[in-house]
């Protein structure tokens, strides 16, 4: 059964850097949504090492490790697959959006 109204919205923040308002995707349901539709606020962290952007726009990603820290960032383009060495959760971003650099600790506020 797909559960939208169950995402968890949070903001994440590293020093001056603000995703904004981004949902977490914790099921199956809301990962497969992702970004290209309106659950995502301004952006969507999900728990996996890989994302794709077959059928959808570029964005914009920020590789965390468990612990929140940044691993990588990069553009991916339309069509496109990116996996992340080292990496536990993926922030999915709107292209064009300025990115926290590699090694910020990102806090979780909400």
């Amino acid at each position: 059964m797909l559960k939208l109204g169950t995402v968890r919205t949070v903001e994440l923040r590293s020093g001056s850097w603000s995703a904004g308002a981004v949902a977490w995707a914790d099921t199956f349901w809301d990962r497969f949504i992702g970004l290209s539709h309106a659950l995502s606020r301004d952006g969507v962290v999900l728990p996996v090492r890989s994302v794709h952007t077959l059928g959808m726009k570029a964005v914009d990603l920020v590789a965390l490790d468990r612990d929140l820290v940044v691993v990588d960032t990069r553009r991916l383009g339309r069509n496109r697959v990116a996996w992340f060495a080292g990496a536990h959760y993926v922030l999915e971003l709107p292209a064009g959006r300025p990115l926290p650099p590699s090694g910020a600790k990102i806090e979780v506020v909400g």
